[in-house]
C-alpha cells in the first residue's frame, strides 16, 4: 500500500525561554502541565536513544525517500534534544524533582542499550514513538484550549514539539519494516517489545510521579511548619501534581491498542489537518534556512499558508508543505502567498 507521508520540516528553533516565563508557566494549578514538566527531563536522554537506534540502520536503507525522511527525523529529534535541554535548565530552578525522571529514563535506556540487540532498540524506539505520537495528537486536538490556558513560550514550545512528533511519527516504524520486513516474526517482536515497554513505561513514570508528589507535599509541609509565609518558597510554586492520568487526557484506549494490529501503521491516524492548523498560526516557524534552501531567502512575515494552498492548487494537490514549497520554488516563480497579492 502506497502512503503519502506528512512532510518532515527541518525547522531551526530557538525558543525565548526566560526565568519570568518559566515561573509564570509553573504557577499554574494544572496537573497536565506539571506532568509535561516532569516528562521534559526525560526527553533529551530519550531523543538521543531514538537517534542512535535509527542511525545504526541508516546506511542499510535502500529506499531514497525513506532515507530522506530518516534524515529529517534525526534533525527534528536533535532539535528537540537541544530545546528540552535549554528548557530544563530553567525548569530545574522551580521544579528540582524533575531530575528524578531524568535518572529513571537514563537507567532504563542504558540497560536497553547495553543488554539488548540493535533490532530490539529500534523496536523500543517504535514503541516509544507510538506513545509520543498519541500524546502529540491529543494535545494538537485541543491546541486552542491549550493556548488559551497557557499563554507564553512554553505553550508554543510544547505545540511545536507535538507537531514535529506528528510529522515524523511513522519514520521509525517504516525503517523497522524496511529492515526486518512485515512477516510474522517481525510482527511478534514488535508487539512483544511494545508490551514490555508499556509495562516499564507505566511503572517507571507512575512511580516517578508518585515520588515527586510525595516530596513536594513533604517539602511544603516542612515550609509551613517553619514559616507561615512559606507560599513564597520554591517548592510551593509547583501547584500542579504530576499524574500519569493527566498525560492520557483526551486519549482513547483504542489509540494505544491499535499498535497490536498486524496491519497497523502510524499514519492510520491522520494528523495532517491538526498540523496544518498549527502551521497557519505559526508560519514563521518554517524550514531552517541553509538546509536545502538559498541563504538569502526568508519566509515573508505576512506569509499565509492557507492562502498559499488556495491560490496554488497544484501545491495543495501535491500535499507538500506550503512554507517549504515557497522557499524552494514559490519565491522564484513569483507565486502569491496572500489573497491581496493574487
Amino acid at each position: 500500500m502506497n502512503r503519502s507521508h506528512t512532510p518532515i520540516i527541518k525547522r531551526h528553533v530557538n525558543m525565548d525561554f526566560s526565568p519570568a516565563s518559566t515561573l509564570a508557566w509553573m504557577q499554574d494549578k494544572c496537573d497536565y502541565k506539571a506532568s509535561l514538566n516532569a516528562m521534559s527531563f526525560s526527553f533529551p536522554i530519550g531523543e538521543n536513544y531514538f537517534i542512535k537506534s535509527v542511525k545504526f540502520y541508516q546506511d542499510k536503507i535502500r529506499d531514497q525517500e525513506l532515507k530522506a525522511r530518516t534524515r529529517g527525523f534525526i534533525y527534528q529529534e536533535a532539535m528537540h534534544n537541544k530545546e528540552h535541554a535549554r528548557a530544563n535548565k530553567l525548569l530545574l530552578d522551580v521544579y528540582p524533582d524533575g531530575k528524578l525522571m531524568e535518572g529513571i529514563t537514563k537507567v532504563l535506556l542504558d540497560i536497553s542499550r547495553r543488554y539488548t540487540p540493535h533490532s530490539t532498540q529500534l523496536a523500543t524506539t517504535c514503541a516509544l514513538e507510538h506513545f509520543t505520537a498519541i500524546f502529540a495528537h491529543a494535545l494538537l486536538s485541543r491546541q486552542e484550549e491549550f493556548l488559551a490556558e497557557s499563554d507564553g513560550v512554553y505553550a508554543n514550545f510544547w505545540l511545536w514539539h507535538a507537531v514535529e512528533e506528528s510529522e515524523h511519527k511513522s519514520v521509525c516504524f517504516d525503517v523497522y519494516e524496511h529492515i526486518f520486513g512485515k512477516g510474522l516474526l517481525s510482527y511478534l517482536h514488535r508487539v512483544a517489545i511494545m508490551l514490555l515497554v508499556s509495562i516499564f513505561f507505566t511503572l517507571s513514570v507512575g512511580i516517578g510521579f508518585a515520588v515527586i508528589r510525595f516530596k513536594q507535599r513533604l517539602s511544603q509541609l516542612r515550609l509551613k511548619v517553619k514559616d507561615s509565609n512559606s507560599t513564597k518558597g520554591k517548592s510551593s510554586r509547583v501547584r500542579g501534581a504530576a499524574k500519569l492520568s493527566a498525560l492520557f487526557k483526551g486519549v482513547a484506549p483504542s489509540n494505544y491498542f491499535d499498535y497490536y494490529r498486524r496491519t497497523f501503521h502510524p499514519d492510520d491516524t491522520d494528523s495532517s489537518k491538526l498540523i496544518n492548523k498549527w502551521k497557519v498560526k505559526y508560519a514563521e516557524l518554517g524550514p531552517a534556512i541553509g538546509i536545502g534552501y538559498p541563504t538569502d531567502v526568508t519566509l515573508p512575515s505576512d506569509f499565509n499558508a492557507q492562502a498559499y494552498l488556495q491560490l496554488n492548487p497544484d501545491v495543495a494537490s501535491a500535499r507538500v508543505d506550503p512554507a517549504e514549497h515557497y522557499l524552494r520554488h514559490g519565491y522564484k516563480e513569483g507565486r502569491a502567498y496572500r489573497h491581496d497579492l493574487s
